[in-house]
Order: structure tokens, then C-alpha cells, then sequence
């Protein structure tokens, strides 16, 4: 084991716990940052084009996650099993069970890919999506899911390492990434140089080819010994004891973002109904409200880390604590970025378009939403508590709850059956997320994430 990750293992086991959360969770709130550009940056360029433009991703993104959620619970056992191994000291375990997860999530992501490029005709139309927005949106998700084997690559990239402690080498090929999307992005939406003019799918493109680029280098890392964790070819063919263990870690996980991620297309389709004004409002507020998780996803990140490597070195009680001090310090930083956004809310706005009703329905959003921000940093804890500890049923369970029992119900209470329209979708979601925390720490102080499964 490397002198600088020896550092990192014996802070981790025995070390300050906020300290260690910094840490290791700097890279990570880096990588917030480079992925909150990513949407920003996508967001900028489209609203020069109208607020139709703007509707892509947002459109696009909830049937993609609903997709992605499939496989990504073998990225949750990744960053479960490769915690625990390293923390029980048995490295080569870690290998091998990094290389099994790899090729699990490669070819669930060929699937997921070719069945979502087939699907998005047949999905959009049951999502609502207006006539004046649905080829717009359609161009855009296509391409999208033509690239979703490099958008995994990375994905499974970063979960592996962060399960070994490496939080900083998947933030800087996430950098890299970043920057080719931010300077491919305005060239092919408007046609710059020797690009052609692409607009929404220029942009969907931009995206592809940056993740590509980088996936690239990603595998050539893990397979040639340049990181922390080495994929070898000796481990390839899919074994019955890792198989299983995925199996039976990720597929609750898969099964509780699957339900989460199509709530959110379900949500989608009431604001749909709404109108673009609702649509503009709810897509660009998500992106701003994503600004504040780019710091708060740094430290659940690297609790996810410490608690599964505490676990493997059976140290429960420490474990607990860094649980503990996770939240308060999410909380804290939610809470004071949540006052900051609603006191500059409309201003915020104004950067990304020049629509003064997609304004004023923006600045309703974050009035009511966003104080019901660091209550979910607390369900955020608690999910990323039972994923380093790979109790992923229980995870699913409360998950679940939050979005089918709560926000999507209250949502459509409040909007429709109430007639509040926008408002009452933006104050049903501020109480899913309260209620849904409350639910979460429950489930938290029962301790059944304490068994770890090694």
C-alpha cells in the first residue's frame, strides 16, 4: 500500500473525523463544482437560444437517471465492497472486486443505451412534453443515450476509487472534461469555425464527446496500475461470489433510484402540464440549487468512504460518529447557502434568461423551495451512511417513501386536486423533503446499517 494512501487509511480509522472529512471530501465538492459547470454551462448557451432550448435537459435528464438507476446500484456496491476490503486490508479483494464491478456496469450500459435511444419517442409523449418542444427535446435525448457507455465508464471510474480513499484523480480527469465541454459547447450550438450549426444537439454532442475523452484515459488508468485500485484481465469473467454480492447489494439500490428516478419523470409530467414558464422556472432552479450540493455531496462522499472503511475495520461506534458530524456540518452549509439564494433569487435568474415570467416564476420557486434544502442534506447523510455500509434495502425503503409517499402525492394534491398550480408543486416538494428527512433519521437511530457485508 502507497505511503500517501497509508496517510489516508490511518486518518480515515483513527483520525480528527471533520478534519478528515475536508479531507477527502475537498476533491469531491470539486467535482460538484466541475459537474454543477457542466449543467450550468449547457443552461447558459441554450437560454441564448429561448426558453424552448433550455427544456432539453430538463426534459431529458429525468428519463435518463430512470435508465442510468438500473446499473448504478453496482456502482453502490463498488464503493461498498472496495471500502470494506481495503478497510479489512485485503487489497487484491479490492482489485478483483473493482474488475467485476466494471464490466457488470459496462454492459448494463450498452443495454441501457440502445433501449433508451428506442424508447425516447414513446417516453416523451407520456412525459407530456409540449408539440412546440418535442423534437427539440427528442434530438437532444438521442444523442444522449448513444453516449451512455462513456458516461459509465466514468461513473464506475469515480465510485471505485472513491470506495479505495482516491477522491482527487477522478476530479481532475472530471476538470478535463469539463473544459472540453465548456469550449465545444458554443461552437457547435451556434456553428462557430468549421462546426456546423447544431443548437440543442450541438450541446448534447459537446457532452458526449468531453465524457468520451475522458472515459478513455479512465480505463487505461484502472487497467495499467496508474491508481490506487488495478482492474486485471485475469478477473474478467464474472465470478458466482462477486456476481452475487453485486447482485444482492445493488439491485435494492437499483430498485430504490429506478422508483426515485421515475418519480421525477412523473413530476415532470405535472410540470409539463403546467407550461414552459413552470418548465423554464423548475429547470434553471434546479441548477442553481444544485450550486449548494456541490459542497455538501464533497462531505457525504467521503462520509460514504469513511464509514465503510470503519465498518470493514469494525469500528461501529466511530462509524456512527462520522454520521453524525456529517449532518450537522450539511446542515450548516445548506442553511446559510439556502438564506443566500433567497435573498438574491430573481438577480440569479436573470443570468441565464431574459423572461420575465420565467423570472417571476423562478424567484416563486426558490422562495418556496429552497429552505427545505438542508433537511434533505440530512436524508442525503443517511442514504450515503447505508450506502458505505451496503445496507442498500433499508435505503430503498425510506428512498421510496420520500418521493411515491410524499412528493409525488403532495404535488399533485396541491397543484391539481387543489388548483395551485406551480405553487403547490414547488411547496409539495419542500415538504417531501423535510418529512422525508424526519423518516430517514428514524431509520438512522435504529442501527441496522451498522452490519457490514464482507
Amino acid at each position: 500500500m502507497d505511503k500517501k494512501f497509508s496517510k489516508y487509511h490511518e486518518d480515515i480509522l483513527n483520525g480528527d473525523i471533520t478534519k478528515t472529512l475536508f479531507l477527502l471530501g475537498w476533491p469531491l465538492m470539486i467535482g460538484g463544482v466541475i459537474q454543477t459547470v457542466y449543467n450550468l454551462i449547457d443552461t447558459f448557451w441554450l437560454g441564448k437560444l429561448g426558453k424552448e432550448a433550455v427544456t432539453a435537459p430538463l426534459n431529458t435528464w429525468p428519463f435518463v437517471f430512470l435508465m442510468i438507476s438500473f446499473a448504478m446500484g453496482a456502482a453502490v456496491a463498488g464503493i461498498a465492497l472496495v471500502a470494506q476490503y481495503i478497510g479489512a486490508k485485503e487489497k487484491e479483494k479490492a482489485n478483483e472486486a473493482a474488475t467485476q464491478v466494471f464490466v457488470f456496469m459496462f454492459l448494463l450500459a450498452l443495454a441501457i443505451g440502445i433501449t433508451g435511444f428506442l424508447a425516447s419517442p414513446i417516453v416523451l409523449k407520456l412525459m407530456s412534453v409540449p408539440d412546440e418542444i418535442f423534437n427539440i427535446v427528442l434530438s437532444y435525448m438521442k444523442i444522449i443515450f448513444i453516449g451512455m457507455p462513456f458516461m459509465f465508464s466514468g461513473i464506475a471510474f469515480e465510485f471505485l476509487l472513491r470506495g479505495y480513499g482516491d477522491m482527487k484523480t477522478p476530479v481532475i480527469l472530471g476538470s478535463i472534461s469539463a473544459g472540453m465541454n465548456t469550449i465545444l459547447d458554443p461552437l457547435m450550438i451556434f456553428g462557430i469555425g468549421f462546426f456546423p450549426r447544431m443548437e440543442v444537439s450541438g450541446a448534447a454532442l459537446a457532452t458526449i464527446i468531453s465524457r468520451a475523452f475522458v472515459s478513455v484515459i479512465a480505463i487505461y488508468l484502472l487497467f495499467y496500475g496508474k491508481v490506487g485500485i488495478q482492474m486485471r484481465k485475469k478477473y474478467l469473467k464474472p465470478k458466482k461470489e462477486f456476481m452475487k454480492k453485486i447482485i444482492t447489494i445493488g439491485i435494492p439500490s437499483s430498485i430504490g433510484q429506478s422508483g426515485v428516478a421515475l418519480g421525477f419523470v412523473i413530476l415532470m409530467k405535472f410540470v409539463n402540464k403546467i407550461g414552459v414558464l413552470a418548465i423554464g422556472a423548475y429547470g434553471i432552479g434546479n441548477r442553481l440549487t444544485n450550486i449548494l450540493f456541490m459542497f455538501t455531496g464533497g462531505i457525504t462522499g467521503a462520509s460514504t468512504t469513511m464509514i465503510g472503511q470503519n465498518l470493514g475495520a469494525d469500528q461501529e461506534k466511530r462509524a456512527e460518529n462520522i454520521a453524525l458530524k456529517t449532518m450537522g456540518i450539511v446542515f450548516l452549509i445548506l442553511m446559510i447557502g439556502a438564506i443566500g439564494m433567497y435573498i438574491f433569487r430573481e438577480d440569479m435568474y436573470r443570468v441565464f434568461i431574459d423572461d420575465a415570467g420565467v423570472i417571476k416564476e423562478g424567484a416563486n420557486f426558490i422562495k418556496l423551495f429552497v429552505f427545505s434544502l438542508p433537511f434533505f442534506a440530512v436524508f442525503q447523510t443517511v442514504s450515503a451512511t447505508f450506502q458505505g455500509a451496503g445496507q442498500t434495502k433499508q435505503q430503498m425503503i425510506f428512498g421510496l417513501i420520500r418521493l411515491w409517499g410524499l412528493r409525488i402525492p403532495l404535488c399533485y394534491i396541491l397543484a391539481f386536486t387543489l388548483s395551485y398550480s406551480a405553487t403547490g408543486i414547488w411547496i409539495g416538494m419542500a415538504l417531501s423533503n423535510i418529512l422525508g428527512s424526519l423518516v430517514a433519521f428514524l431509520w438512522f437511530l435504529k442501527g441496522s446499517w451498522k452490519k457490514k457485508v464482507i
